[in-house]
């Protein structure tokens, strides 16, 4: 189950790579969408039933995280916390 929008990467200009990677990373760390689940080995399961390839990641403090590409490529992060 969905819960929120936990946070999503914004669009930039060509060519402005460089100024993008130092925000997103250096500043924020973060530069791709995440969603708050509610459920995470059910959503997994839901989600490998669905033929995606899902990616396990090493767990936060207090957060389980997986991510999925959608069909364009772009990395989604699903996380869920404990």
């Amino acid at each position: 189950m969905l819960i929120t929008l936990h946070h999503i990467q914004l669009a930039m200009p060509k060519g402005a790579e460089a100024e993008a990677t130092a925000f997103y990373t250096g500043i924020l760390g973060k530069a791709h969408p995440a969603f708050e689940v509610k459920g995470l080995e059910a959503v997994t399961a839901q989600l490998v039933a669905a033929g995606l390839e899902v990616i396990k990641d090493q767990d936060l403090a207090g957060i389980r995280r997986i991510y999925i590409h959608d069909p364009f490529g772009n990395r989604i992060e699903l996380l869920e916390q404990v």
